[in-house]
């Protein structure tokens, strides 16, 4: 019998792998891609070496020093990543699941969900979901929206108040009113933007944000035509009752 414990040695290695690789994702990927890091495959990826150091060590007629083990296990560790990583082109995509959208407390009857429905990013793949609800008075809307996001929360206020603006622009919308700000609210930094847009007769008051909830980007814009929401009450509770799962 074996006087080495070689699959002891093997785990407690791989225990140690695993935290020195652990630790080298965590500093060297941005906060926000934290939260999309496969720690199961991580793990496997870092016993495999020392599972397969411990079965030599096992059929191997000398006693091996904790050196000698540790030694070998690097050299068994590029192979192993070489060879899982030939593997993960054969198994599924394993995508994120997609936020869902609810309210709490619910919403007020003279709201309606409109529509709901996946976005998808150039790709075709739906990396989110979008809730449009309209008022009885059909004169203001709010559209809701999270989307997994590997970007921080910096990241996406610029393109998502790029795009607000462009929307409204492109539109041939002139922009009467723009202002932004960064806020705390609910414990949360929140990204506001409030805009006035005319074209001919038609207003838009348009009210936004947007904030990070651990791996979602999450997005409200209230507008209303012809009608000022800007510090509507209503609205804001509304925007304040988002829950996303």
């Amino acid at each position: 019998m074996k006087s080495d414990k070689p699959f002891q040695k093997g785990f407690i290695c791989g225990c140690a792998l695993f935290a020195f690789i652990l630790f080298l994702v965590l500093v060297l990927i941005r906060r926000q891609e934290v939260y999309f890091v496969k720690y199961f495959r991580v793990f496997i990826v870092s016993l495999a070496p020392t599972m397969l150091a411990a079965i030599w060590c096992f059929f191997s007629r000398k006693n091996w020093t904790w050196l000698r083990f540790i030694i070998v296990t690097m050299i068994l560790c590029p192979l192993s990543l070489a060879f899982f990583i030939l593997l993960e082109n054969f198994l599924p995509e394993e995508r994120p699941g997609l936020p869902t959208i609810t309210f709490s407390p619910e919403i007020s009857s003279s709201w309606s969900i409109e529509r709901e429905r996946p976005i998808t990013d150039t790709a075709g793949k739906p990396v989110g979901s979008q809730m449009i609800l309209k008022n009885m008075d059909r004169k203001r809307v709010i559209w809701v929206e999270a989307c997994n996001s590997y970007d921080d929360f910096d990241d996406n206020v610029t393109r998502w108040r790029d795009l607000i603006t462009r929307r409204a622009t492109e539109a041939d919308f002139r922009l009467r009113e723009h202002t932004f700000a960064l806020e705390t609210k609910r414990g949360l930094k929140v990204a506001t933007l409030h805009l006035r847009a005319q074209k001919d007769s038609l207003t838009r008051d348009i009210i936004c944000e947007g904030w990070m909830q651990k791996r979602f980007f999450i997005t409200c814009e209230a507008m209303g035509e012809n009608i000022e929401i800007a510090g509507n009450s209503e609205i804001a509770n509304i925007i304040s009752s988002v829950v996303v799962k």
